[in-house]
């Protein structure tokens, strides 16, 4: 199951693209490095931003590598689990020369580890809101910070003594560079 919502993820992902490249507007596609925190759980994550033709929104894809820390009788053991985003960004507000606010939701994809849940693959929607510091002009590289939530990990059937993950607040930051 894992494999084809992977699979499902690239080719949505791939038919995007195809279509910005046959009808690009001025906004240049984007690639980035974020730090995520989801329920505190730290991970690290990356990101695609791919501009679809005319007035649409942006198209916006990120992976997230978690680690959790589940509580022993005597240690505690880390393993890690990962989400996949799949969402729509809006081209946001100016409220600055170099500062643009924007807003996020879309598809949240959550691949638990065996020993986190018996599941194989949960999904769920996130919003966010965020913040974009730009270095140069309004469509190149940017800075930028989010808040928001996700759903996905109220669905996952968790082993016993794993605590909750994969749902609540969800706080990023990171780096976008046009190219």
């Amino acid at each position: 199951m894992k494999n084809l919502s992977f699979h499902l993820v690239i080719v949505l992902l791939f038919f995007a693209c195809a279509n910005s490249v046959v009808a690009q507007r001025e906004l240049p596609f984007r690639v980035g490095f974020q730090l995520t925190e989801l329920h505190s759980d730290f991970g690290l994550g990356l990101n695609l931003d791919v501009p679809l033709p005319g007035k649409l929104p942006t198209l916006r894809l990120a992976g997230n590598w978690h680690w959790l820390e589940i509580p022993g009788e005597t240690r505690s053991q880390a393993t890690s689990f990962q989400t996949i985003r799949l969402g729509i960004a809006n081209e946001g507000w100016e409220v600055a020369e170099k500062i643009k606010v924007y807003g996020e939701g879309g598809v949240l994809f959550l691949l638990p580890a065996n020993m986190l849940s018996g599941d194989g693959l949960a999904t769920g929607g996130y919003g966010l809101f965020g913040f974009e510091f730009f270095a140069k002009e309004m469509n190149g590289s940017s800075l930028f910070l989010e808040v928001g939530g996700t759903s996905a990990g109220r669905r996952v059937e968790r082993r016993e003594s794993v605590p909750t993950f994969g749902a609540g607040l969800l706080l990023g930051a990171g780096l976008r560079v046009a190219i």
